[in-house]
């Protein structure tokens, strides 16, 4: 059954349709951004919802995957669910986001960027750095005149100065090639949360990171500089 990350609802005229990141579609691959057809029927389940869309398709929709867009639209009315339903969701997705970054922290290294993926797609991006906590940073789109990048960039001050995280791809089809990873980041730890398994690399040089599961990559062999 597709999954949707990021997800919210969102009212188009008169029918409800679903946005987010898709994963485990029979068509489509992992990672695309995507609206359903009208939602017919919302069934609540355990940690999230079920829908059921005008063309006959079931999504999945995790509580903890709500989108942070959710927060800036009217929340819908949704028969059949509890009242709180949308407060219970972005609690859980807090919860989550604590979870994350304090299993991060316990690992007790530094220079470690996790990133959690459906295929290309990064759904968030944590920080370890040589001290303090660790940070959330905002992947964004660069989007170029012949091929769409993605930065994932920060400046974290710490008791050493200034740390640089600089980590840019570009997204294939279930595939990341770096282009550029600054020397801060010592490891890229990506957490697979699709359905399909992603390469990370370029040319005949590529990692299989298999879904479901967690790889650690050392950024040295990859470290290397766009013209």
């Amino acid at each position: 059954m597709p999954t949707l990350f990021s997800w919210y609802l969102k009212a188009h005229g008169s029918a409800l349709l679903a946005h987010g990141i898709v994963s485990g579609h029979p068509k489509l691959p992992d990672g695309m951004q995507v609206h359903t057809s009208a939602i017919v029927r919302i069934a609540e389940e355990e940690r999230g919802i079920l829908l059921e869309t005008q063309s006959g398709s079931l999504y999945h929709l995790r509580s903890e995957e709500l989108g942070r867009k959710a927060s800036s639209l009217p929340a819908p009315e949704l028969p059949g669910l509890p009242s709180e339903f949308w407060q219970y969701c972005a609690r859980a997705r807090e919860q989550a986001d604590r979870d994350r970054e304090a299993a991060l922290s316990t690992l007790n290294v530094s220079g470690v960027l996790c990133l959690r993926v459906a295929g290309p797609t990064v759904l968030s991006a944590l920080w370890a750095g040589r001290s303090g906590p660790v940070r959330r940073v905002e992947p964004y789109v660069h989007y170029g005149m012949f091929q769409d990048s993605v930065l994932i960039q920060d400046f974290v001050e710490d008791a050493a100065g200034v740390c640089r995280v600089d980590f840019r791809y570009f997204p294939y089809r279930n595939r990341i090639e770096p282009y550029k990873i600054s020397e801060d980041v010592k490891t890229i730890l990506i957490v697979n949360e699709g359905a399909q398994d992603v390469a990370f690399g370029y040319g005949e040089n590529k990692l299989s990171c298999a879904a479901g599961a967690a790889t650690e990559i050392d950024t040295a062999p990859w470290r290397r500089e766009t013209l």
